[in-house]
């Protein structure tokens, strides 16, 4: 393994298994990026700002289908339209059934699943 350290004296390049770490040299882990799938991510009481990977993540924290996330996704739902989505547009246009439809309705009104 070679290892390169910055001195004082200039750029110093060792070659050396057994060498521990330095400290100083590691990069610093990455902080965990929330998502749709994770618990630690929460949807936001204002939907209407939401982007369309947003909405998707929303729809998967609901539990609903791949299937129907996808379709979201084709047609370009961002928060905006999503919260002007009425029933008759999700059970007539998306084809969705009444469960999904009183599921995202509920949503959109400020339902939130208890996990």
């Amino acid at each position: 393994m070679l290892r390169f350290l910055l001195t004082p004296l200039g750029l110093s390049v060792t070659r050396d298994s057994l060498l521990p770490p330095s400290p100083g040299l590691s990069p610093p882990p990455a902080a965990p990026r929330p998502s749709g799938d994770s618990p630690a991510w929460l949807p936001p009481a204002d939907l209407s700002a939401l982007s369309l990977e947003e909405v998707s993540k929303c729809l998967r924290f609901i539990g609903l289908s791949e299937d129907v996330v996808s379709f979201f996704a084709r047609e370009r739902i961002d928060g905006s339209i999503f919260v002007q989505l009425s029933e008759e547009i999700l059970a007539d246009d998306f084809r969705l059934t009444k469960l999904q439809v009183k599921k995202i309705m509920q949503f959109i009104k400020g339902w939130r699943p208890k996990i």
